[in-house]
């Protein structure tokens, strides 16, 4: 995974893992990634992320998100 171009991280975590992208925080200046097990639900339905997993660039955040896949 190591060697991939930021495009084909993102085409391996959208069409293979099934989770978002790392988002952009304006606030916090780093980018954030929601887990599967990172999120809440409540009332029915998704209340949102319980702890923010930052990263301070996006193909870190995307490569946090792939080591998450790897190991299910």
């Amino acid at each position: 995974m190591e060697n991939l171009t930021t495009d084909e991280l993102c085409d391996f975590i959208v069409k293979e893992v099934g989770v978002p992208l790392p988002k952009y925080d304006y606030e916090l200046k780093t980018y954030i990634t929601s887990l599967p097990r990172n999120i809440s639900t409540g009332n029915g339905g998704a209340r949102g992320i319980d702890d923010e997993d930052v990263h301070e660039t996006f193909r870190e955040g995307c490569l946090r998100i792939v080591n998450w896949h790897m190991k299910l």
